[in-house]
């Protein structure tokens, strides 16, 4: 029995997680026994969500913020109603 086999699942999650590569993501969970795969897989999910939750917001660029402030502003202005032509 190798070293990284008798590693808990945890561990082995978070060696999934920092892995680069496809490859190197499966050759680490070929190392887990077959009847804790489900618990490897919920391991990783939980992981990978706890660092996408951790990543803050992108910066919106400012001209987006202006393009959408005036798109609000002439919404409120023609009550809504979006207009095609310029009369």
């Amino acid at each position: 029995m190798s070293k990284a086999k008798s590693l808990p699942v945890w561990e082995l999650a978070q060696r999934i997680v920092a892995a680069k590569t496809r490859e190197e993501k499966q050759a680490i969970a070929a190392l887990c026994e077959p009847r804790y795969l489900q618990l490897l897989r919920n391991a990783v999910k939980a992981l990978v969500a706890k660092q996408r939750a951790a990543k803050p917001p992108k910066p919106v660029p400012d001209c987006f913020v202006r393009i959408k402030t005036k798109l609000k502003q002439a919404a409120q202005v023609n009550h809504g109603k979006t207009r095609t032509t310029n009369i």
